[in-house]
């Protein structure tokens, strides 16, 4: 699996498509159809779910991190 930190605007509220819309679309299409999300209460954590790796942000903060899974 390869992490990966991109920078976007601070996150005031869960907005999945507003994050996922300021990513590249060379990894949008890397991760492909978003498979299920969830929200880690205790890290204020949004999980993104997808068929080619996850997509992680936190509400307040300005940095989304992008989990790819690689085919060795």
């Amino acid at each position: 699996m390869t992490q990966i930190k991109y920078p976007t605007r601070i996150h005031k509220a869960v907005d999945d498509s507003a994050v996922l819309d300021q990513l590249p679309t060379n990894v949008l299409a890397a991760l492909g159809t978003v498979q299920e999300t969830g929200y880690h209460l205790m890290l204020n954590r949004r999980d993104i779910y997808c068929e080619g790796g996850t997509v992680q942000y936190v509400i307040g903060d300005n940095t989304t991190v992008v989990q790819l899974e690689v085919e060795r």
